[in-house]
C-alpha cells in the first residue's frame, strides 16, 4: 500500500539513546509528583510545581512514540518536527494560560472546567462521586473528563492546560498519518507545516476545554476513514465509529458533519477491482447505507439542537437562534444564515477569512484578522493546488470527505455572529480544509520530486 512520502526519504533510522533520557525523565516525574502529595502543596504552588512535573512526564511518553512513527517513514527530519511541533504546542498552552488568567483574570470557560474538574477529582479520590452532573455530555462531560484528569495528575491549571494541549497534538499526528496514508499525490512536507504549526491550531485548542477533545476524536475518525478507503473497511471503520462516538459526546453537529462527509466518500468512490461484477450490487448498498447515516446524522443532530432539520425554515430559525445567543462578547458582525446557494461564497470568506484587519477593534481580533489575511494568501498563492485537490473528489475518497466536511462545517457556522467564537470553533475544520492546499498541481508527491530533483 503506497502512501505519501516525505521529501528526500532515506533508510536510516533516527539515532538511538533516548530510553535512558525518557526513562530518568518519567523517573524524576513520578518522585516529584510523590513528594509534591507528601508535602500537601498549596494549590497555587502545586498549580506551578504540577506543571512542571506533568510537561516533562507527557515529553518524555511521547517522545518514544513519535521516534517510531518516524523510524517507520524513514527520515530524521521528521522526528525533528514531531518534536518541535509538539514543544510549540506545550508553548501555546502557556500562551493561552497567560491570556486566560493574566489578560482576562479567569473569565473563561476553562476557569469554570477547572473550578468543576477539581471538586470532581476530590470526590473520585474519596469515592463518593455523587449526582453534581447532569449528564455525561457536552460541557458536563467535559467537566468530568478534566476531573479525571486531575484525579490523576493533581489540580493544576496549568497542568491542565498542558494536558489538554497535548491531547491536542495526537489529534493533529492522527490527521497528519491519515495524510499520508489516504493522499498519495499530496505534499505531506506542506501539510505538516500547516496542520502542526498553523497559529490557530498551537493556540486555541491548548486549553481546558473541548475543543482539545474534538481535534483528537476527528482525528481518529479521520485516520479511520483514510484506512477504510484504502481497502481496511474493518480495521478503519472501527476508527470511525470509535471517533465520531467520543467527538459527538461533545459536539453532535460536528461528528455528524463527518459521518456525512464519510458516507459521500464511501458513495463516489470507485469500486475495488476484487469486486468485478459485485461492483453495482455493492455500490446499490453503499448508497442505502449512505441514506441511513444522513438521515440517523440529521435526527440526532436535529435532537441536538431541537429542530427539524429536513425542514428549511426551522434549520434558518435554528441558526438564527444560535447566532443570537452567540451574540455577546464585543466581536460581533452580522452573520450570514446560508438558506441557498448563492449565500455560500459569501460564508466561505466569513468562515475562513473574517474578521478582516478593519473589523478588528481589539488585539485578539487584530491578530485572528492577521492570520485570516495569511490564509487569503495562501488560499490566493494556491489556488491551482485547490482546483487541482477539488479535480481529485471523484478518484481520492479521502479529499472528497475533506471537502465534503469543510463545505457543511463552513455553512453551519456561518451563522454565528462572533469572530472570538468562531475563531475557535474553526480550529476543527482547518485540518481537512488544509487538505485541499496540499495536492500540486503537476500531482507530485515528495518521492517524486525527490527524484526529479537528483536527476
Amino acid at each position: 500500500m503506497s502512501q505519501a512520502t516525505w521529501t528526500q526519504p532515506t533508510s536510516a533510522p533516527p539515532r538511538r539513546g533516548t530510553g535512558g533520557l525518557v526513562f530518568a525523565l518519567c523517573l524524576l516525574g513520578v518522585s516529584a509528583s510523590l513528594i509534591a502529595r507528601m508535602f500537601e502543596m498549596s494549590e497555587d504552588t502545586f498549580n506551578v510545581w504540577g506543571a512542571l512535573l506533568i510537561g516533562p512526564m507527557l515529553f518524555a511518553i511521547s517522545l518514544p512514540i513519535l521516534a517510531r512513527e518516524a523510524r517507520k517513514l524513514g527520515d530524521r527530519k521528521l522526528m525533528k518536527i514531531f518534536t518541535l511541533a509538539l514543544l510549540c504546542m506545550f508553548a501555546g498552552a502557556m500562551l493561552r494560560y497567560f491570556v486566560t488568567y493574566e489578560v482576562y483574570d479567569g473569565q473563561a470557560d476553562a476557569s469554570g472546567y477547572h473550578g468543576k474538574g477539581s471538586i470532581i477529582a476530590e470526590q473520585l479520590s474519596s469515592g463518593e462521586l455523587g449526582r453534581s452532573l447532569e449528564s455525561f455530555t457536552r460541557t458536563d462531560f467535559i467537566r468530568f473528563f478534566t476531573g479525571v484528569v486531575y484525579f490523576l495528575i493533581g489540580p493544576s491549571r496549568l497542568g491542565g492546560f498542558l494536558f489538554y494541549s497535548w491531547m491536542a497534538y495526537w489529534g493533529l499526528f492522527l490527521f497528519f498519518k491519515a495524510f499520508l496514508v489516504a493522499v498519495e499525490a499530496g505534499r505531506s512536507s506542506s501539510y505538516a507545516k500547516l496542520v502542526f504549526f498553523y497559529p490557530s491550531l498551537l493556540y486555541w485548542p491548548s486549553t481546558i476545554g473541548k475543543d482539545a477533545w474534538m481535534v483528537l476524536w476527528l482525528g481518529l475518525a479521520s485516520l479511520g476513514v483514510a484506512h477504510a478507503m484504502k481497502g481496511r473497511t474493518f480495521h478503519g471503520l472501527s476508527m470511525v465509529a470509535g471517533g465520531l462516538a467520543l467527538a459527538g459526546i461533545v459536539r453532535v453537529p460536528v461528528a455528524g458533519m463527518a459521518g456525512v462527509g464519510l458516507a459521500m466518500a464511501y458513495v463516489i468512490r470507485k469500486p475495488s477491482e476484487k469486486l468485478k461484477g459485485l461492483g453495482p450490487i455493492v455500490k446499490i448498498v453503499s448508497i442505502a447505507l449512505m441514506i441511513g447515516v444522513i438521515a440517523f446524522m440529521i435526527k440526532w443532530s436535529g435532537d441536538f439542537l431541537n429542530a427539524d432539520l429536513t425542514n428549511p425554515t426551522a434549520v434558518a430559525n435554528t441558526l438564527e437562534q444560535t447566532s443570537s445567543r452567540a451574540d455577546h462578547g464585543g466581536s460581533q458582525f452580522d452573520p450570514i444564515v446560508v438558506t441557498s446557494p448563492h449565500h455560500v461564497p459569501m460564508a466561505i470568506v466569513t468562515v475562513l477569512y473574517r474578521p478582516f484587519l478593519f473589523e478588528a477593534h481589539n488585539l485578539q481580533a487584530l491578530i485572528a484578522a492577521i492570520e485570516g489575511m495569511i490564509l487569503l494568501i495562501l488560499t490566493i498563492v494556491r489556488w491551482r493546488w485547490i482546483i487541482a485537490a477539488l479535480k481529485k473528489l471523484r478518484s481520492n475518497p479521502y479529499v472528497l470527505y475533506a471537502a465534503v466536511f469543510s463545505l457543511i462545517f463552513i455553512i453551519a457556522f456561518a451563522s454565528f455572529p462572533n469572530f472570538g467564537l468562531l475563531a475557535r470553533q474553526r480550529v476543527q475544520l482547518f485540518p481537512l480544509l488544509f487538505v485541499l492546499f496540499c495536492i500540486p498541481p503537476g500531482g507530485k508527491n515528495e518521492r517524486e520530486l525527490a527524484r526529479s530533483e537528483s536527476s
